[in-house]
């Protein structure tokens, strides 16, 4: 199950990805973390839409046990990032990663701040600009 921590840097992920025409892509690679906190054969291969940024949607949740891990996802210092915990049911910490923006930030700043694209480095090319890194 995947546990929004910052929802107003959700909220802001969520506007950018909808704002740019990247929704269905940063859905992909939520609904991913998800499904790895679950690590279950019922869930779903293809991530419902996030129809609001208000969090994470309650079709999601149908797919949780509540017996399994936990994905925290918290706001990251990079631009249109999470860091991400995977915690037990016990509450330890059994991973953790980021789910980092390889994109343009043109759009990300809003207040007139210079900015450079992010420096993260990535094995594969992908069409999409979010990646897993642990």
């Amino acid at each position: 199950m995947l546990v929004v921590k910052n929802l107003g840097h959700f909220t802001r992920v969520v506007a950018f990805a909808r704002a740019t025409g990247q929704l269905e892509q940063l859905s992909a690679k939520l609904w991913y973390l998800h499904t790895w906190a679950e690590s279950t054969s019922e869930t779903p291969r293809s991530a419902p839409e996030l129809a609001s940024s208000d969090g994470i949607p309650e079709s999601w949740l149908r797919h949780a046990s509540g017996s399994r891990n936990i994905c925290e996802l918290h706001s990251d210092h990079a631009a249109a990032s999470f860091y991400f915990e995977m915690v037990t049911p016990t509450g330890s910490v059994r991973m953790n990663g980021g789910l980092i923006y390889h994109g343009s930030q043109a759009g990300w700043h809003t207040d007139g701040t210079k900015y450079t694209d992010p420096l993260s480095i990535r094995v594969a090319s992908s069409d999409n600009p979010w990646s897993v890194h642990t």
